[in-house]
């Protein structure tokens, strides 16, 4: 079995009396994207901060490449952090901004112009080096950030929300050129988002927070379809949650069928029922349906696929595949 390249072994933070992080166990194999998911507050930041150096735990241990890293200051770390808000220097120029930490390590300026072009190129901007940062755009901005990260060869690389301060327009053109830029340096990162969909598009593995603990750690096909508790369920995106004999029914609203009431007469699965349309929102490519089963709320969303869009009041036949179920022992939720 491989050896972790950064390993947190129960992790504690506290700050006074409130507890930031309990006890948090994570890997992260060399060259592994894991993204720590989560809303405001639970923690994840925090666990950044962590492995940076930036705050020190109130008790556990951080190793990274089997060495303890766990009181080392944060300057003799060699990782690499894109902070949320870019944290760009307004004084230098972008090669001098990717060019500061090279410095710092008394590289020689020949080295120190080969990898600031080399970071440049990765991040698509040749030719911007002696830009001032003020003429820059928000995603560009970024990218120098993560030149910047890049350019000292880390260890780690961290990225705090990477995403959250840009355009909606700009974030996936941006998610899509860090996970290339990520997959072409195979360099071990860890970055904390709130964004569902940026952790599913950007990580190998999702460690799923709530309140400094940490709920799920999976592939996003695992967590997204199996996850081990109803808070896992619901922050993943819409989800389904019926009573069972052993727990909560888990389906997603994409896997639940609806057609036409009188396409039961041509051999419809005896696991259908009859619904009630309660709420319908037409979204272009996307239907979302609220369904009444007999007291059942549902919720279904569908590709449009130019069929006819059920209004509500009419009457449908629904149906739950059982391979697209999850069940959620109640002890877990």
């Amino acid at each position: 079995m491989p050896v972790p390249h950064l390993e947190l072994s129960h992790l504690t933070k506290q700050f006074g009396t409130v507890r930031a992080v309990h006890d948090l166990n994570l890997h992260v194999d060399r060259g592994e994207v894991l993204s720590i998911l989560g809303p405001s507050g639970c923690g994840k930041t925090t666990t950044l901060r962590m492995i940076a150096g930036l705050e020190i735990p109130t008790s556990g241990s951080i190793l990274a490449n089997q060495r303890d890293i766990t009181r080392l200051p944060a300057r003799q770390r060699n990782i690499g952090m894109v902070f949320q808000n870019y944290a760009l220097f307004p004084h230098l120029d972008v090669f001098e901004n990717i060019a500061f930490g090279l410095r710092t390590r008394k590289l020689a300026q020949p080295a120190v112009e080969a990898r600031v072009a080399k970071a440049l190129k990765s991040v698509r901007l040749e030719g911007f080096g002696r830009r001032s940062v003020h003429q820059l755009s928000g995603g560009q901005q970024q990218r120098v950030a993560l030149a910047r990260a890049l350019a000292i060869e880390p260890e780690v690389l961290l990225l705090d929300e990477p995403l959250s301060n840009l355009d909606p327009s700009l974030r996936e053109d941006l998610r899509d050129q860090i996970r290339d830029v990520v997959r072409e340096f195979q360099v071990t990162t860890v970055f904390v988002t709130h964004d569902q969909q940026e952790a599913l598009s950007l990580a190998d593995r999702i460690a799923v927070m709530q309140a400094g603990v940490c709920r799920q750690v999976g592939k996003p096909g695992e967590v997204y379809n199996k996850p081990s508790d109803a808070f896992v369920a619901r922050f993943m995106g819409k989800a389904n949650l019926m009573p069972a004999e052993n727990g909560l029914l888990f389906v997603r609203p994409e896997n639940v069928l609806v057609r036409e009431a009188r396409e039961a007469s041509g051999g419809t699965s005896d696991r259908a029922f009859s619904a009630t349309v309660t709420k319908t929102v037409f979204e272009g490519a996307m239907v979302t349906y609220t369904l009444d089963g007999n007291g059942t709320t549902l919720t279904a969303r569908h590709f449009h696929s130019g069929k006819r869009v059920f209004q509500p009041g009419e009457t449908v036949q629904v149906e739950i595949p059982p391979d697209q179920t999850h069940v959620i022992p109640i002890s877990e939720e």
